[in-house]
């Protein structure tokens, strides 16, 4: 199960609270990763694959501009800007208002929550403070015209990412897979580096995707279902599988160390210290937290941005937009929320 589903099935009682057969095994995982799958301090899943979040860019075309690699997101701002004055067509990156799921991490990177429970009660926290400067950040850039706001992945951005007018896909450790699929004609000229940060010296960043195992509360049989999840995940041998069968990153520490041994991406061929780099990243990574109605907040957060974004209205704006809808529906739904 993704861990963006994981709490609506909570909520709807379909995985069983493993936080008594797996306890031999937690120690195989990094806080931050376990926490994913960690709910109200009970275990309803072990992590499988993570995504901790990176920076993919173009290392040739930043190098021929002169432009160094951004390891803050003021740099980053700079950054574009010199894209933009280097080639007119060319944008550093494009951040529409459809990836929820970065601008979730790059909130919680900042410190924000979007979403926590205690005994019971979740509070939401979309509009908070630092999720709100973060809004301001990112609205600034585009009323600026140094990001795009257009759609990613489309055949508009497929051909600007093969041309190189988009530079760079903020993104985590599963892009290479995928702008090699698009992108085809540019292998050899990306590489990674750790997502810029929004405090020099702080290295934490959050997860964008991946998924974890569970065991079904009707299950037959827990005692052998959790003996085959912690073997599949948590195994020095199950996790190896995670990386050379599945193709996933794995979440266990021992697959993280196995992947070390790995050729790096077929995008980026030259950059042999990639896996070494992943790992590095996934030890400070931590946790977005997600609530039992993500699909209601995605649905909401795509279209209220974008309304934002062409009719030039604050960002922040929509993202209180957001959480109000979000609380109200839950609240609907029966939860008890601290901040309704």
């Amino acid at each position: 199960m993704e861990y963006t589903t994981l709490p609506s099935l909570i909520v709807a009682d379909v995985p069983l609270d493993i936080t008594d057969y797996v306890k031999d095994v937690t120690a195989n995982y990094d806080e931050g990763t376990l926490a994913q799958t960690t709910f109200d301090g009970h275990i309803f899943a072990l992590p499988q694959d993570v995504g901790p979040m990176a920076l993919i860019y173009r290392s040739d075309l930043l190098e021929q501009y002169g432009i160094p690699v951004p390891t803050t997101w003021a740099e980053f701002a700079d950054a574009a800007a010199k894209v933009r004055a280097a080639n007119p067509n060319a944008y550093l990156a494009a951040l529409p208002a459809d990836q929820m799921g970065f601008y979730a991490g790059v909130a919680t990177q900042a410190g924000s929550s979007w979403w926590s429970v205690k005994d019971g009660k979740w509070t939401v926290g979309i509009a908070d403070e630092a999720s709100l400067e973060v809004a301001d950040f990112f609205e600034d850039l585009a009323a600026k015209d140094l990001i795009s706001t257009e759609p990613i992945l489309t055949p508009e951005w497929n051909a600007k990412a093969n041309s190189g007018d988009i530079l760079s896909w903020p993104s985590a450790l599963w892009a290479p897979g995928v702008i090699e699929g698009v992108a085809p004609d540019t292998i050899g000229k990306w590489s990674m580096s750790a997502l810029p940060q929004w405090t020099a010296g702080d290295a934490a960043v959050a997860f964008q995707g991946g998924s974890g195992v569970i065991v079904t509360n009707d299950s037959e049989h827990p005692d052998e279902a959790a003996e085959f999840v912690s073997w599949l995940n948590a195994s020095e041998e199950g996790a190896n599988l995670v990386l050379t069968v599945q193709n996933g990153y794995p979440a266990a520490i021992s697959g993280q160390e196995e992947a070390k041994a790995s050729e790096p991406p077929t995008l980026m061929p030259q950059q042999t210290d990639y896996y070494d780099l992943a790992a590095s990243i996934s030890s400070d990574t931590i946790p977005v937290a997600w609530g039992p109605n993500y699909n209601v907040a995605e649905s909401a957060f795509g279209d209220t941005l974008n309304k934002a974004v062409q009719d030039g209205t604050p960002w922040r704006d929509a993202f209180t937009a957001v959480q109000d809808t979000v609380v109200a529906d839950m609240v609907k739904s029966g939860f008890e929320v601290t901040n309704k």
